[in-house]
């Protein structure tokens, strides 16, 4: 056991627990010194490296505290592995298409009429967002879309990964939508498959069918990576060409 788990372990074993064994208070700085036997400056090395990964918060004349859970820990680690080359955008993509794809067969199961008509909502916003130019719209729509996919399953652990996983992607995700509605046609209505085919996915989740809505999902997708994957010469900004 390193030294850091060391800390861990103590601060787990010494803290003071709820009736329901949640911990409610951490020891403090001089209790773990103590009880480690080791100085407050090695102590406050590996509680600086606890706070690093967003586990702890420090607070002069408060003492050692839980941090809220906080996706920064893991968008960092996805950033600084991109840009090191140690993983590439498209292995980011591909890791969250694919968790999507399984978090909507969970939301199939789960989702209730509120969640559906929410659902509904953003895609009523994509739709109309695009028609009208306001592109920002729309894509603010996209995005609370399939957050609200993860916040209808409910999974802290899918949550935090998705939450890294889009921090780092957000601007790319953008941009391809942009691509994506100035390479398609709009249907006589002035719609666009994009935005519609999440209309799609709902219809799977009212359905209550996982198959249909992972497959659903996965078309959402290949048809995303088939028109945005090869970028065009225009300049990837809303309005290149009039929509609507």
């Amino acid at each position: 056991m390193d030294a850091l788990e060391r800390v861990v372990e103590q601060i787990i074993s010494s803290a003071t627990r709820t009736p329901d064994g949640s911990i409610a208070r951490l020891p403090t700085e001089r209790q773990l010194a103590e009880t480690l036997g080791i100085s407050r400056g090695a102590l406050r090395e590996q509680l600086s490296a606890l706070e690093s990964l967003g586990l702890v918060t420090r607070t002069q004349g408060s003492g050692i505290h839980l941090a809220p859970t906080s996706p920064t820990p893991v968008r960092l680690y996805f950033d600084l592995s991109v840009r090191l080359g140690l993983i590439t955008t498209d292995q980011l993509e591909r890791g969250r298409e694919m968790l999507e794809e399984t978090v909507v067969r969970a939301a199939a199961i789960r989702a209730t009429p509120a969640d559906l008509a929410e659902l509904e909502g953003y895609v009523e916003q994509m739709v109309d967002g695009t028609s009208s130019g306001d592109h920002q719209r729309a894509d603010a729509a996209d995005y609370n879309f399939h957050r609200c996919l993860y916040r209808i399953v409910d999974n802290p652990v899918l949550n935090l990964i998705a939450d890294g996983l889009v921090d780092v992607l957000r601007e790319l995700l953008t941009q391809r939508r942009v691509r994506a509605i100035n390479s398609e046609e709009p249907d006589e209505h002035g719609h666009y498959r994009t935005d519609l085919i999440h209309q799609q996915i709902v219809g799977a989740l009212r359905l209550r069918d996982p198959d249909l809505a992972a497959a659903t999902m996965a078309a959402h997708f290949d048809q995303w990576r088939h028109i945005t994957d090869e970028p065009d010469n225009e300049e990837a900004t809303p309005g290149v060409r009039s929509v609507g």
